[in-house]
């Protein structure tokens, strides 16, 4: 890519919104990782499924948007982590 293109890229992600930005982030990191994951985690994940503490060993999720709208349940009384910890007493 000429210098001149790179520039008026540069250019038009600088007026992009922030939402705009973290949409390109993601195509960026996608097309970037296009490798499969690496031999350590591949191994580790066959490791778990072969004595059984996976059942199957699922391709990474490449669809992030459903999360950026993610809003935790509100829960009434006193919080889970306090009652974890009586039960475990």
């Amino acid at each position: 890519m000429a210098k001149v293109a790179l520039d008026e890229v540069l250019e038009d992600v600088k007026a992009l919104t922030p939402d705009e930005r973290r949409k390109l982030r993601e195509v960026l990191d996608m097309s970037l990782e296009g490798s499969p994951p690496t031999s350590i985690d591949s191994e580790l994940q066959q490791k778990l499924l072969e004595v059984g503490l996976l059942s199957e060993i699922r391709p990474p999720v490449a669809d992030l948007e459903s999360y950026w709208g993610y809003k935790p349940v509100e829960v009434s009384g006193k919080p889970v982590s306090e009652t974890l910890i009586e039960e475990r007493r």
